[in-house]
């Protein structure tokens, strides 16, 4: 196995204001199987620090049509009290790339609507 690396980016609006001290958590797998791979909160500038993430070796990017994925796939919780959450899935992470994920949030009015709600993003695999 490779690693390959992901930095989460959080802002608000189209402005790209930074979101410091939101909770990154970057998890593999779904339900009982669940796996935390790295936990980060973001900066004054919205940026987490470096993770690192285990993916399948660059070779298998390497030949097309090998039926080997040639990323690992991630999920992505970002949390922050006064914006909405947002879960993306299947960030896709190669061996010895740094990949970046945006994340814009939306602002929460919790007086207005004290339900807490959740924004989903599915990220569709790359056909390489």
């Amino acid at each position: 196995m490779s690693e390959g690396y992901v930095i989460v980016q959080v802002y608000t609006s189209s402005a790209r204001i930074p979101v410091p001290n939101a909770a990154v958590a970057i998890t593999r797998g779904k339900g009982k199987g669940k796996v935390l791979l790295a936990f980060r909160v973001t900066n004054s500038s919205g940026h987490t620090s470096i993770a690192t993430v285990e993916t399948p070796p660059m070779s298998d990017s390497q030949t097309p049509g090998s039926g080997e994925d040639a990323f690992a796939l991630c999920d992505v919780e970002v949390n922050h009290q006064d914006f909405l959450t947002m879960v993306v899935h299947n960030v896709q992470i190669f061996a010895n790339e740094t990949s970046i994920q945006n994340c814009e949030l939306i602002p929460v009015d919790i007086d207005k609507d004290p339900n807490y709600k959740v924004e989903n993003i599915d990220i569709t695999a790359q056909n390489l």
